[in-house]
């Protein structure tokens, strides 16, 4: 199969030398293929693995067909320069593992770079926030790495090895090896269709991996319109994802989750769920699968990392539980998973719901208008710093559209769901709440939870019927079970600020503390019955 890759220089004219290199005995040949103008005075050179182009772009494009794969390319000015493959996005060099420094023009004779494989089309607001910083390629064919504390005795390559279709055009289902353990498999840049469902099951250290320069470089199709489980990782020790996307389409129909329950060394990693995400209405198969990650870490010493997942394509609010969870943490998980820097937003329901979880920690990220809490958390061991969660999206939204009622929509919910233990932490946080929608508080401690601290936070609540923070009575609620430890709620050192006739804290039970608080709402009552009260009142 022939290719095509274009390069284009973004400069005003001045010389921006470079070098290609290709694998195979078919000679590349310059072509005028996607409006391409091309130097006549560009060499093409045979090497002893293939051939190399030599040339220089002046502010204007060049192309070559070729058949084999990529060895390697150089530019003098690589922030210049963009690059497309066929008929695919133009990408910056650094999104092809086969980049090499720039030199003088040596080099170029051989190597071992990624194959001719580019990234799909397609925008979904996704957030450009730092992707894995992989752009070399690993060791493959029996070469072994050891990424995040994961030792893998064998990375492959998932074309060149594997001879996966970096089209999506083919399944990569047969390829994917799911019954070994110790296998990393490297994507390079591409669209890859999985058909059904890849389990691995009771197998150590097996992971994926984009080799991209952002983890939109490489992306996981499914059926359209299924709700289809592309990965489920079930009762081994080690899963790795790392610098991919799962691709949902916009068609309101077709979803893909994943799900990874693992002894210890959980790593997700850089990944970004794509498109819209549709709600059991929309596609019935998502009441099975209600959720678009779901983590887990069943030893109890275990740990797990989730680090810079992104999901904030557009959702459809139906009543609940008909929405879809975007990060769920269930009742197996009993070791620790650390949530860190991701971005959740407009999903029509529990930004991340891991109240039957033991500890899960979230630190930093951004939570931003989704439906029945922004964040759900529970008892000793969980905690959430340094965050950002906002409400201010028009309440329409929020409206449920198959009843015509208004969702339920709180900032952080605590609660003590399954384990029974009190406990928590949320500090250094800001909430921001300027959407007049439906909610019971911006920050809710439910019934069942105690023990929770809440230190160095800034709440600005510009509405008229959100109320601040709200403190139910003991055993109160759904969940009805109360913690068998301590009972009592602090806030340290709160920041209250914005309209609003809601007190800073409604207490429905008597040992609730505001200690070193300050407050500037001016229509707002003070607070009342709580067990001690330090608030300085006036300008913040």
């Amino acid at each position: 199969m022939a290719h095509t890759i274009t390069i284009h220089d973004d400069g005003n004219g001045d010389a921006n030398p470079y070098w290609v290199a290709f694998d195979g005995d078919t000679k590349p040949e310059q072509t005028t293929s996607h409006g391409a103008t091309t130097d006549e005075s560009d060499a093409i050179t045979q090497t002893a693995n293939g051939y190399r182009a030599d040339g220089t772009v002046y502010g204007g494009r060049d192309a070559y067909r070729y058949h084999g794969k990529r060895l390697g390319m150089a530019f003098k000015y690589p922030e210049r320069v963009r690059i497309k493959i066929n008929d695919q996005q133009w990408r910056s060099p650094a999104a092809f593992g086969e980049t090499q420094p720039w030199s003088g023009g040596n080099g170029g004779g051989g190597g071992s770079g990624n194959s001719n494989s580019g990234d799909g089309d397609g925008g979904d607001g996704s957030s450009d926030s730092s992707s894995s910083g992989s752009s070399t390629k690993q060791p493959s064919s029996g070469g072994s790495a050891k990424r995040h504390g994961i030792e893998f005795g064998r990375v492959v390559h998932a074309v060149d090895d594997l001879e996966m279709d970096p089209a999506a055009n083919e399944p990569i289902d047969d390829a994917l090896p799911t019954g070994e353990g110790g296998v990393l498999v490297e994507f390079p840049p591409g669209e890859y269709l999985i058909e059904c469902q890849q389990s691995v099951v009771d197998t150590d250290s097996w992971g994926l991996r984009g080799l991209g320069g952002d983890p939109r470089d490489v992306r996981f199709y499914t059926p359209k319109g299924d709700w289809t489980k592309a990965i489920a990782f079930n009762g081994g020790r080690g899963f790795l994802l790392e610098n991919c996307s799962f691709a949902q389409r916009d068609d309101h129909e077709t979803g893909t989750c994943v799900a990874a329950v693992c002894k210890d060394e959980l790593e997700i990693r850089h990944v970004r769920h794509l498109g819209y995400t549709p709600n059991s209405i929309e596609n019935p198969q998502a009441e099975e699968n209600g959720y678009c990650l779901a983590p887990s870490v069943t030893d109890p010493d275990g740990v797990g990392h989730v680090v810079d997942y992104v999901n904030v394509g557009e959702s459809t609010v139906a009543d609940y539980p008909q929405n879809t969870i975007p990060v769920f943490i269930g009742e197996p998980s009993r070791g620790t998973i650390h949530v860190k820097k991701c971005h959740i937003e407009n999903k029509g329901s529990h930004t991340l719901y891991a109240s039957k979880a033991a500890a899960v920690k979230v630190e930093g990220g951004l939570f931003k208008n989704n439906s029945n809490t922004n964040m759900r958390l529970s008892g000793a061991g969980s905690s959430l710093r340094d965050a950002t969660i906002v409400v201010d999206r028009d309440p329409e939204f929020f409206r449920e559209s198959d009843t015509g009622e208004p969702q339920n929509v709180r900032g952080l919910w605590w609660e003590n769901q399954k384990n029974g233990a009190s406990g928590g932490l949320v500090e250094n946080t800001e909430f921001v709440y300027t959407s007049e929608t439906r909610s019971e508080g911006v920050i809710c401690v439910n019934g069942s939870a105690g023990g929770l601290t809440v230190r160095d936070c800034r709440i600005r609540n510009t509405t008229q019927g959100v109320p601040n923070v709200v403190v139910d009575p003991i055993g109160s609620g759904v969940r009805g079970n109360c913690p068998p430890g301590d009972e009592w709620v602090r806030l340290e050192n709160v920041t209250f600020t914005g309209s609003g006739a809601h007190p800073p804290v409604e207490a429905k039970r008597p040992d609730v503390d505001m200690l070193g608080c300050r407050v500037n709402k001016p229509e707002a009552p003070r607070s009342e019955g709580l067990r001690k009260y330090d608030v300085e009142h006036g300008r913040v």
